[in-house]
């Protein structure tokens, strides 16, 4: 959304609807297979006031997010410890390997 211009995912797909948007993004297969995936999470996104995503890395659960930090502890499964994390809006980084 940032590198079009455009505060929500229905401005893309409007925007989409006018231009060959992919000139201006490219994504991998497995990006676009995450968006096929998710694609009903895409509407609830937003970037000013940022609407994201946030995970819990120990039972996998996921809700939205907005700006503020991110509490300390999962709140989606009841007694869950695991760390919540936002979902990135750019490229994982990689992991060398140990070798």
């Amino acid at each position: 959304m940032r590198r079009l211009k455009v505060g929500t995912w229905g401005q893309v797909v409007e925007l989409a609807t006018r231009e060959d948007i992919r000139l201006l993004v490219r994504l991998t297969p497995e990006q676009q297979a995450l968006l096929d995936r998710y694609s009903f999470i895409l509407p609830f996104l937003r970037v000013k006031p940022t609407i994201t995503v946030a995970a819990c890395a120990a039972c996998g659960r996921y809700g939205f997010t907005g700006p503020g930090s991110l509490p300390t502890r999962c709140y989606f499964t009841h007694r869950c410890d695991g760390k919540l994390v936002r979902a990135r809006s750019t490229a994982a980084a990689t992991v060398k390997d140990a070798a």
